[in-house]
């Protein structure tokens, strides 16, 4: 075939070149990337109009004793999303094509 099969330390190695950690958010939202934020108090995401088919960005964030204000601008769908107090909230957005679609999770802290 074409070459001898990586081992999994070079297949980690890989990954990790690909994947987008990000501690801060930017303007625009980046396709493909994971905002890990910390503690907040507010949330501010504006997601990319277009993007490719299957593109995810995932933003997780801690609430504390007062939840986060939480502001999404940009074309998604799904079920609006209101932080609460005293939790780990994830967002995962996964474009399809036209949208982008908002699913959600949070964890007690």
């Amino acid at each position: 075939g074409i070459g001898t099969a990586w081992s999994d330390s070079e297949k980690i190695r890989a990954f990790n070149r690909l994947v987008i950690n990000k501690t801060s958010m930017g303007s625009v939202a980046v396709a493909g990337a994971n905002y890990y934020l910390g503690t907040k108090t507010s949330v501010s995401i504006t997601l990319p109009s277009s993007s490719q088919v299957g593109d995810e960005i995932t933003v997780v964030w801690y609430n504390g004793s007062t939840p986060a204000t939480l502001s999404i601008t940009g074309n998604y769908i799904g079920t609006s999303y209101v932080p609460v107090a005293n939790v780990r909230s994830e967002l995962n957005f996964l474009y399809d094509g036209t949208n982008w679609c908002l699913m959600f999770s949070e964890f007690e802290v």
